[in-house]
């Protein structure tokens, strides 16, 4: 109450003096009467003035999305209220009405601004109440979708246990193991959870965003904190103490259901399930590195990209001062008196919208630094032509307490046929991912709203020797759904038809180019087997047929397959560097074709140690919609064998050569091999499996493994077995994206 009494004084300091002749208890201030009931003004009326109560009882009360009010609040004589609105120009954000007969006075909404930019007392006491003001809006809006069947005018009871708490970035909030002495509830902004294992590694668990609680379960249990939480940005939350945590418990024990839903809720995103969408609000900066970049062109695409509906704000430093209505206000320092009223608007635009884009300044400025602490993801946006020096800014996220996910987006000119150069830009940047956008393209900015969104669209291709011809099949079927493709990856076979799909070929092209270079006569050249069976001559020049000299960074879509490091017996995920020697390395069948010498150490095939890799996906994507397509059966088609336990070389030569009778009928040594390496996947694949939203399974077992002249069939088999299961997961999965 002290920082409105402060206004109402300074407001009366800066009237004129009242006529010496007439009653000095009238007010200088036009006067409003209300009887009980009438409405003062309501939630989204244009701001025209401040009111001062004179006498009576004003009721505050916001409508949410759902049509819901909710009481924020009460006023009695004395009380200032519209001060906000009036402040920032914007609409009004509650209605408010009598609660009995009132009387105000009423100030112009243009004589209050002009007393705040002239009155440096008078501006400070207006920060500290609009703080103190949007702090129990927010809270109470908070607590009401959360927990409401509480009355809020119970929060209000329980106000002298409630103590805010301001974070920035980097700030800890509790430490696991120390004592669980509050429940706390978190009102803007956003948290991470941390927690080290018995043998000292740590490592984060989770996110916790508006209208969760922090702590609940060791306040039920008595037990110390599970988790070391921190803010990952500015962020508000308020601590409830235990005295008032066990008063919230006896008047409303059903509250209790409610936090048990949050740590459902929680613990349900701490083990995969969850998705972007559990968090209330997204906030993404965008940070030019290269002069003259319309970003605000860039943002108002990549809205209308969003694959959601979303309400969506964009903001400059230009935009914020016209929307706050405080010239300047935008570049104001941390440290200046309306730096708190600043980050209670910023705060309730977060709660407002479910998209915000900040577009930063191209120095650095007091305007980038807020966006940058107000972002949950940075977009680094260069012209890919010229590569400047590294910029502050870029430096100032370098050295951010809390590392901020940053992507970068080379900004290609509209007639850009392919990019290139993109390896240096990635080796300057250090970026977590990259995009390719060119200008004016929708493809390019929807497949950039989905990444970011979550929403990506990602094809996983097993390996499979011949039989992956299908995969052909299942692209033909996704590309007449009209089902766009944001991420591929896979492994042997998977990768050789992968990468052309990631350069955007068009299916006629692709099978066309299977028909013409993927054959027997193509991949197959016998030699003595110290080594291989096969000189890989063929193979090798197939890959660099197909693939030329671009590499990994350079697509328009992003792509990755994978082979084993013999020598370290690892995974070797590629994502850089030539491409055709990518898929070279993924397609070494051990004992087949020649492996590839890296550094000293062998790779072979991808099958050896993943063939089925959307676990990759899931990880790169972060993405629930992945498609995956596995042509290695688990069964293949039995026949009868010429063989006991032994068998003479010579002797199935000499049948080869001057057959006695029937034919003899013995598995070949290749085909023994082969099916050797893809049953080795077998249960890495069936671990994998869980993670595609849909699976694609295409009958070809009654196909050899080396029968790459059969590519027909296994091409139909694809279709056959992707056409309806695509067309009802789209129906199922996609109907609610606007792709």
């Amino acid at each position: 109450m002290e920082s409105v009494a402060a206004l109402i004084s300074q407001i009366h300091k800066y009237l004129p003096p009242l006529n010496p002749d007439s009653n000095s208890d009238v007010s200088p201030l036009p006067i409003v009467h209300l009887v009980a009931g009438e409405v003062l003004f309501q939630q989204g009326d244009p701001s025209n003035a401040v009111y001062i109560i004179a006498s009576g009882e004003l009721v505050v009360k916001t409508k949410g999305v759902d049509g819901t009010e909710t009481e924020v609040n009460r006023h009695h004589p004395g009380a200032i209220i519209g001060e906000m609105a009036a402040m920032t120009n914007q609409p009004r954000s509650a209605t408010v009405y009598a609660a009995t007969d009132a009387t105000l006075e009423c100030m112009d909404k243009d004589t209050f601004k002009q007393i705040a930019s002239e009155n440096h007392e008078f501006l400070s006491a207006l920060t500290q109440l609009v703080t103190q003001r949007w702090r129990q809006s927010a809270l109470t809006e908070v607590l009401a979708e959360r927990f409401h069947t509480i009355e809020p005018t119970f929060w209000r009871e329980l106000e002298p246990q409630l103590k805010w708490r301001h974070l920035s970035a980097g700030d800890v909030l509790c430490r696991q193991g120390d004592p669980s002495d509050c429940l706390y509830i978190i009102v803007s902004g956003r948290l991470r959870l941390r927690v080290t294992d018995n043998d000292g590694r740590e490592g984060d668990i989770g996110e916790v965003a508006p209208g969760e609680t922090v702590g609940e379960f060791g306040l039920i249990t008595d037990a110390p904190r599970s988790a070391t939480v921190y803010a990952i940005r500015e962020t508000n939350v308020v601590e409830l103490s235990p005295d008032g945590f066990e008063t919230l418990l006896q008047r409303y024990p059903s509250v209790l259901r409610d936090i048990v839903k949050i740590i459902a809720e929680r613990q349900q995103r701490v083990i995969g399930f969850g998705q972007r969408s559990n968090i209330a609000a997204f906030a993404l900066a965008l940070v030019p590195v290269s002069p003259h970049l319309r970003l605000e062109d860039f943002a108002e695409a990549l809205v209308q990209a969003w694959p959601t509906a979303v309400n969506a704000l964009v903001l400059s430093s230009q935009r914020f001062d016209a929307l706050y209505g405080y010239p300047g206000a935008a570049q104001a320092t941390f440290n200046d008196p309306i730096h708190p009223s600043i980050v209670a608007w910023m705060g309730k635009q977060e709660n407002q919208h479910q998209l915000l884009i900040y577009i930063a300044d191209f120095e650095w400025s007091a305007w980038t630094q807020r966006c940058l602490n107000q972002a949950d993801q940075v977009l680094v946006i260069a012209a890919p032509n010229v590569m400047p020096k590294r910029s502050q800014t870029e430096e100032a996220i370098a050295q951010l307490p809390v590392r901020l996910h940053t992507d970068l987006v080379l900004w290609h000119q509209a007639e850009a046929t392919r990019p290139h150069g993109t390896a240096a830009w990635l080796d300057r940047s250090a970026a977590d991912a990259h995009h390719h956008i060119r200008h004016g393209d929708p493809v390019h900015m929807k497949r950039l709203a989905r990444r970011l969104s979550g929403n990506a669209v990602g094809l996983v291709l097993s390996g499979g020797g011949a039989r992956g011809f299908a995969h052909v099949g299942v692209y033909q079927a996704i590309t007449e759904l009209g089902i766009p493709i944001d991420y591929i990856g896979g492994t042997s076979i998977g990768a050789v038809i992968g990468g052309p799909i990631g350069l955007g070929t068009r299916v006629e092209e692709l099978i066309d180019i299977m028909q013409m270079t993927v054959s027997a006569k193509e991949l197959l050249d016998y030699t003595l087997p110290f080594t291989a069976l096969m000189t890989s001559g063929k193979v090798t020049r197939i890959c660099q047929s197909l693939f030329k000299d671009i590499r990994f960074e350079d697509m328009w879509m992003p792509f990755f397959c994978v082979s084993a490091n013999l020598s370290q017996a690892t995974q070797v995920i590629h994502l850089r560097g030539p491409l055709w020697q990518a898929v070279r390395t993924s397609m070494s069948i051990p004992g087949v074709f020649t492996p590839i010498i890296d550094d000293g150490n062998i790779l072979v095939d991808g099958g050896v140690i993943n063939n089925f890799p959307v676990d990759v996906m899931a990880d790169l994507s972060g993405s629930q919609h992945l498609i995956g397509v596995n042509v290695s059966p688990t069964t293949i088609q039995q026949q009868d064998y010429d063989i006991d336990y032994s068998i003479s070389g010579w002797r199935i030569l000499a049948n080869r050569i001057k057959p006695r009778g029937k034919r003899l009928s013995t598995p070949s040594l290749i085909e023994t091999m082969m099916r050797t390496h893809e049953v080795r996947g077998v249960h890495q694949a069936r671990r994998n499996e869980q993670l595609v939203d849909l699976l694609i399974y295409p009958d070809v077992r009654h196909l050899g493994v080396l029968e790459f002249d059969h590519c027909e069939k296994a091409m139909h088999a694809g279709y056959e077995a992707a056409l309806e299961a695509l067309r009802n997961w789209q129906r199922e999965r996609l109907s609610h994206l606007s792709l």
